[in-house]
């Protein structure tokens, strides 16, 4: 009980935070200018598409896509390229929460 309340938190925490740093920054971040337009690309479908300069695995981007169709989906939340980077951007954090998830169930 007490560990799956402190991992709810956690999650709470994380995306707040995420989604809050969205709003305040208003420009990219770190290697947001990388990451997002990669992800748009395979939102738009265009799983050819490769930015030499990125290390990450594909499975990243193609986790996004589905994270971010859901969000925008459930919040009806759309850029001119039908995902929003603040959908994108909570990527990660749900991943973490999903990894923390299956450490509990594993403990």
């Amino acid at each position: 009980g007490r560990w799956l309340l402190s991992l709810s938190l956690y999650a709470c925490l994380l995306l707040g935070i995420s989604w809050l740093v969205h709003e305040r920054i208003l420009v990219s971040y770190m290697d947001e200018p990388f990451h997002i337009p990669q992800t748009q690309q395979y939102c738009q479908g265009n799983f050819l598409e490769w930015d030499q300069k990125i290390t990450t695995l594909p499975g990243l981007y193609i986790f996004g896509v589905i994270w971010a169709s859901l969000l925008s989906f459930l919040t009806s939340i759309a850029s001119s390229l039908g995902i929003a980077p603040a959908s994108i951007s909570t990527t990660c954090s749900s991943i973490t929460c999903f990894n923390l998830y299956h450490l509990f169930l594993h403990h």
